[in-house]
């Protein structure tokens, strides 16, 4: 509570407890454990400082679980005051998911409740809550202002909110940057309270129609494959690589590069991750590493980006990093070679927001006919 001492709206905060017992024994570090709170709290007094927070602190004998959480949301679903239930967390599925948190989650919704989940950033398998038909799957996107999202539609994620680059309250009164699908689902939770106290303050408008009209276009840092981004130029017959293009290489750890005669002699450079803890496997002993700086002298030495899934990384800024990239290359008009459609529907939508003017070629390697 002291931490949002200087705040002019009340937070307060309810812990519900696993065992019968409150006087609940080895919880090692609970001020630590209180510290995703303070951050999520945070952002929502951030985009929307004049809505209650009613922080449900879930405390378990040993980790959370799925009783547990369908306890609190049991305890939310009765108290007429909550009208917006914050979830930034989730459990990833395996084949099945459980009915029990289902049932919890359905009831919060017939009790008039708006749930908004965290999806987890590797979408090959769905995180619940957030897919549950009637919770807004919140993913990250690439967003600057925390006031704005962008609304997907049906399916797993619903929502693209801002994810990183956030500005947190942490211990000691202080402030760190993080990123994740936590704190853009907080930034939405706060998106939410502004339009039920600004936009249906008259009860005649449908909220679930205000968020589907409310957002904007904006780019996601997950491989979303049910949500192929929209094309936005023709495709170009290629039939083989120009010996013009002189290649940078970035994310290609998990992505082989099938012939290595067609870019034994062009690949000159591979750029590093942002961040280390993925180990790219260089497809060609001796190419020359380059740190994680974007500078325009290298369009100098090279015209063409061979780019492997970026997304397929734990770390949030090397997505964002490859992203960088990408608009770097749009704006010096390179070239693009990439593995897959989704890839290249990510460059296409990224020249259609910020490159008017790109006149260089999308090449899909997988399709080339050498």
């Amino acid at each position: 509570m002291d931490r949002f001492a200087a705040q002019t709206t009340p937070v307060q905060e309810i812990n519900i407890y696993e065992s019968t017992n409150t006087n609940v024994d080895n919880i090692a570090d609970m001020a630590t454990k209180r510290l995703h709170g303070t951050n999520i709290a945070s952002i929502r007094l951030q985009v929307c400082p004049s809505a209650s927070i009613l922080s449900v602190r879930m405390v378990p004998l040993k980790t959370i679980n799925v009783p547990l959480l369908c306890k609190a949301l049991r305890f939310c679903a009765e108290l007429p005051v909550v009208n917006v239930i914050n979830i930034s967390l989730g459990i990833l599925s395996t084949d099945t998911y459980s009915q029990e948190l289902f049932e919890c989650c359905r009831y919060c919704h017939q009790k008039g409740k708006i749930l908004v989940a965290a999806a987890h950033f590797n979408c090959e398998k769905k995180c619940y809550p957030a897919a549950f038909p009637f919770v807004y799957g919140v993913g990250a996107g690439l967003i600057s202002d925390i006031n704005q999202y962008s609304y997907l539609g049906d399916g797993y994620i619903n929502i693209l909110a801002k994810g990183i680059h956030q500005r947190l309250l942490h211990e000691n009164d202080k402030y760190i940057l993080r990123g994740g699908t936590s704190y853009a689902t907080a930034a939405f939770s706060g998106i939410l309270c502004n339009k039920l106290i600004n936009e249906t303050a008259d009860n005649t408008i449908n909220i679930h129609d205000h968020i589907r009209q409310g957002g904007t276009n904006t780019l996601n840092l997950h491989y979303l494959i049910e949500y192929q981004p929209e094309e936005t130029t023709t495709h170009i017959p290629v039939t083989g690589i120009n010996k013009a293009w002189k290649c940078l290489s970035y994310a290609l750890d998990h992505t082989p590069v099938k012939d290595p005669a067609v870019l034994a002699d062009q690949l000159l450079f591979n750029m590093n991750y942002f961040l280390q803890g993925n180990t790219p496997e260089i497809q060609y002993p001796g190419i020359p590493d380059l740190k994680p700086l974007v500078s325009g002298k290298m369009f100098n030495r090279v015209n063409t980006l061979l780019i492997g899934n970026f997304f397929d990384n734990k770390h949030l800024l090397n997505v964002y990093f490859g992203y960088t990239l990408i608009r770097q290359f749009i704006e010096h008009n390179g070239n693009f070679l990439v593995f897959d459609e989704y890839i290249a529907n990510v460059i296409r939508k990224t020249v259609l927001l910020f490159g008017s003017r790109f006149n260089g070629q999308i090449v899909i390697l997988e399709t080339l006919s050498i």
